[in-house]
């Protein structure tokens, strides 16, 4: 289980957080979803150590954890997958792989696709290809959770539908998983409801199902969803 409570943080001299309480328990998926600039990459960034809040805590499992540096999480179980994803181009997909762990073997099982492509440069790969290396190298490192910063963005539907699959499988073995996402249309496509969290200039301002929340128009203009 990973929780903040009552987190604050700031970036280039703006409170983008702003006392967020989030919980994602063991073996369950929460969507954190908002408008760019609302937060969600900001709380992906502190929960993972990168960036220092200003006030509240970070809890794994019961434990504070929120003046251990990202490294020392890392190893913990916590694993991110970026924004954009980050990968090593000059490195071959295998080699990625083996930067995020030897044990790598989980993750080619989970998605197969990439065992074709073992040998390729990650430069020549698809943006879809990247971003599936991204998450695979994340998932290697077998964590207890399982933070993905806008995971889908940019992709085709048909592929994201093929990576959904495995993150809810991951999921149903345990791992606590969190994305972040912006994109409500998408995410309607993916699950006929889920457990959300909507911010917006970093306050959580709805706790509750997806389904609750695509009842209030004024959430869904908050998201872009409707004009």
């Amino acid at each position: 289980m990973i929780s903040a409570v009552d987190l604050w943080a700031r970036v280039g001299g703006v409170d983008a957080l702003r006392g967020v309480t989030l919980t994602v328990e063991k073996g369950s998926l929460v969507f954190l979803v908002g408008r760019n600039g609302a937060g969600k990459t900001t709380f992906i960034r502190t929960v993972a150590g990168l960036v220092r809040p200003l006030r509240g805590r970070v809890l794994l499992d019961g434990d504070d954890i929120t003046g251990v540096p990202p490294h020392v999480r890392a190893s913990l179980g916590i694993s991110v997958v970026h924004e954009g994803g980050r990968i090593f181009p000059e490195l071959t997909v295998e080699e990625n792989l083996r930067t995020a762990s030897d044990s790598y073997g989980d993750a080619l099982d989970l998605f197969p696709e990439l065992r074709a492509m073992l040998d390729k440069r990650a430069s020549e790969l698809s943006g879809g290809q990247r971003k599936m290396l991204s998450i695979a190298m994340a998932v290697s490192r077998r964590p207890r959770v399982l933070l993905l910063d806008e995971p889908f963005e940019g992709l085709a539907f048909s592929l994201v539908s093929r990576m959904y699959p495995v993150l809810v499988q991951l999921a149903a073995n345990g791992v606590a998983l969190l994305f972040a996402e912006s994109n409500v249309a998408l995410l309607r496509k993916l699950t006929d409801d889920a457990d959300i969290y909507v911010i917006e200039r970093g306050t959580v301002v709805f706790r509750g199902s997806l389904a609750e929340a695509l009842k209030s128009k004024e959430l869904m203009r908050m998201l872009g969803y409707i004009a």
